[in-house]
């Protein structure tokens, strides 16, 4: 594993092939990170707030111009994740026999078990509590527009910021109740989960609930303060990254004749071009994750 790169760095980027999104490090309350919230992740995986869209009186106070309407997207699906693992990571059936080994250090209850390893320096493990609820909006345009509309307000406030980690929209987000991670460096690690059936479905078969080995104290456990609230674990962002020298001189001089690149002439999904000091500078979206649910995947 590069010795530069953070656990939650790694968390991100080997949790990619997952369709659900960014993947979050430290879960988020939904009440700060939320669909319409804009802000940043820093180095860490912290979650920073600049403004939080669907609130326009609050959007006011602070300087910046309300979005075009926003439209829901009504969800009717109930989700049941199986652990999610990084790339890399493995699972294979333990035996259990006529019962569950105490080597284990699961609960007798436990009618499966597997065993997880990594091929790789890093290797992490997401478990969650069932159901997965997901939220969002349909369309990213009023997104666009809004950052188009606020972008000098924005780099009034959060410069040095933005400049650093991008700008990042939340489009949809996918909580929980209780989410656990287990995340680690190097091969050497084995991590064992059990699953414990409630009730058996005929149309999608057992439901219970996955457990872990009491004796492995390499698990982080996050519950939400209230318990009206969720965790969120993957979003689906639109990330605007900061890019210096994006025009050129001859672009900016053709600009001025041909009333291009404006806020006006540009397309809702193209580089927003700056102003003032930062005329030759733009941001460039880029989108994380899929909006198509039918590429959400079940394991």
């Amino acid at each position: 594993m590069s010795s530069h790169k953070s656990l939650a760095a790694h968390y991100v980027e080997q949790m990619q092939h997952h369709p659900h999104g960014y993947a979050i490090y430290e879960p988020v309350s939904g009440t700060d990170l939320r669909p319409g919230s804009c802000g940043f992740f820093d180095d860490s995986g912290g979650w920073t707030t600049i403004a939080q869209l669907d609130d326009i009186e609050s959007l006011k106070r602070a300087g910046f111009e309300p979005p075009p309407p926003l439209e829901e997207a009504h969800d009717k699906v109930i989700r049941s994740w199986h652990p999610k693992c990084s790339s890399g990571v493995s699972a294979a059936d333990l035996d259990l026999g006529i019962g569950v080994p105490e080597t284990l250090q699961l609960p007798a209850s436990v009618q499966a078990a597997l065993k997880y390893t990594s091929s790789s320096d890093f290797g992490a493990i997401l478990m969650t509590d069932s159901p997965i609820e997901k939220k969002g909006y349909l369309d990213k345009s009023p997104f666009n527009d809004w950052v188009r509309d606020n972008s000098r307000q924005l780099l009034q406030k959060r410069e040095m910021e933005i400049k650093e980690h991008g700008l990042w929209i939340i489009r949809w987000t996918y909580s929980t109740s209780k989410a656990s991670i287990n995340a680690w460096a190097g091969t050497n690690k084995n991590v064992v989960v059990g699953f414990q059936v409630s009730t058996f479905g005929t149309a999608f078969g057992p439901k219970g609930e996955w457990h872990r080995g009491h004796a492995d104290s390499s698990w982080d456990d996050y519950v939400p303060k209230e318990s009206t609230d969720k965790l969120v674990v993957f979003a689906g962002v639109l990330r605007y990254r900061y890019s210096k020298h994006f025009w050129t001189d001859a672009q900016l001089q053709e600009g001025k004749k041909k009333k291009a690149p404006t806020r006006s002439s540009q397309p809702t999904d193209g580089p927003i071009p700056l102003d003032g000091p930062n005329a030759k500078d733009a941001l460039v979206c880029e989108e994380i994750g899929a909006d198509d649910e039918s590429e959400d995947d079940e394991d």
